[in-house]
């Protein structure tokens, strides 16, 4: 057999072996359905974050003894967990009447990152969905699958469920003109990223309106995929039981940290408002980017990706998380005193005082050898920069 012979019999191996897989995917789907069955018959959530975490530890050992590289492994998992969860999706809806009488839910700001994903979830999930925003009343109607509402006042009166997703600025005028409209069966949810005027205004709203309140702060980003548990903070209006368990009705599978205004804020404070400023800061500094991009390593790749990442929002909206946030100033006061004492020590080259607070600062981080692995795991499951 010559090499074009070989070559010929290894395409047709090949071919065979990628329909066997197929074959295998299919059957995969299939066994998905049945599962998605009985845990619809028991009334258990679709997605188990603990057994997706036995199955990715499985297939990391098993890709070690294949010479597989781990990193693609997971990300095909990914892709095939996602794609069952999708088709559990789609095969429950046609039989299962629970979907039929879950509650209609508003969201005002729907054209917004945010409100965009809002529909998304709750549209996978069985909701009946309708839309209002200034936006979408310019759009033509039959453009959209969902209902589009020419009013507040007509999304609210429509809908047992309203959702507030508009910059910070303006919730509390859109939460006021919701309450003007609703009634004892709605329940009015707003997911701003900083809680303080709101938080207060609701508490006060909540006194003279029969309407239920809901302030949840969503931990991830518009990108986020709507199949996988997600991470929330709850901040409390009135009963912090009765919130949750509101909250857990329409998110069952996702991660809750509950607490009250005053952490809220000053944890956001630290975990947005600071990471947007440094990385402003780092995006005003750079020159001749695409130069800097050909000789970038590690450290540089992954702290230009975080910063154009989050660039991706509006300026309005990272204007909001620096200027809106009240524990900011101070943080940001300390923040500018470590700048100029470091600036100092550098001007000076005190290369003593300057090990002293590294090591200072190593100590405050935990397990900085995992943190270290965990980064070049981070690189290596990006394909391109």
């Amino acid at each position: 057999m010559n090499d074009k012979e070989k070559l010929l019999k290894l395409r047709n191996s090949l071919e065979v072996v990628t329909q066997d897989i197929l074959e295998l995917l299919s059957k995969r789907f299939e066994l998905g359905k049945e599962i998605a069955t009985i845990k619809n018959r028991l009334d258990l959530p679709l997605v188990d974050p603990i057994q997706e975490r036995k199955l990715y530890k499985s297939i990391q050992n098993q890709s070690d003894l294949l010479q597989i590289n781990k990193n693609f492994s997971k990300t095909l998992l990914k892709l095939i967990i996602e794609e069952t969860i999708s088709r559990e999706k789609d095969h429950l809806k046609k039989f299962n009447t629970k979907t039929k009488t879950k509650q209609n839910i508003g969201i005002i700001g729907a054209s917004g990152n945010m409100g965009d994903w809002f529909v998304r979830y709750f549209s996978e999930n069985g909701f009946g969905i309708g839309l209002y925003s200034r936006k979408l009343k310019k759009q033509k109607k039959n453009k959209s699958k969902h209902k589009i509402f020419d009013s507040i006042q007509d999304c609210v009166v429509n809908s047992d469920i309203v959702i507030v997703s508009v910059p910070i600025e303006s919730t509390n005028q859109i939460v006021d003109q919701v309450i003007k409209y609703s009634d004892k069966n709605n329940t009015v949810i707003e997911i701003s990223s900083v809680k303080k005027q709101i938080v207060s205004n609701m508490k006060k709203l909540s006194k003279t309106s029969n309407s239920k309140f809901l302030s949840i702060h969503p931990l991830f980003g518009p990108g986020a995929n709507i199949f996988k548990p997600q991470k929330y903070i709850l901040v409390p209006i009135k009963s912090s039981s009765a919130e949750k368990r509101a909250f857990r009705e329409l998110f069952p599978n996702s991660k809750l940290l509950i607490c009250n205004v005053r952490e809220h804020d000053k944890f956001m404070a630290y975990v947005i408002s600071l990471v947007y400023f440094l990385n402003l800061s780092l995006i005003l500094s750079l020159e001749n980017l695409s130069e800097l991009k050909d000789t970038s390593g590690t450290s540089f790749t992954i702290q230009y990706l975080l910063a154009s990442g989050i660039f991706h929002d509006t300026p309005e909206v990272i204007s909001s998380l620096q200027l809106s946030n009240d524990y900011f100033d101070q943080i940001l006061d300390k923040f500018i005193i470590n700048v100029n004492s470091l600036e100092k020590i550098i001007s000076n080259k005190d290369s003593d005082q300057f090990i002293k607070i590294i090591k200072k600062a190593q100590k405050q981080i935990e397990s900085n050898k995992k943190s270290y692995d965990d980064l070049y795991q981070l690189v290596n499951s990006i394909d391109s920069f």
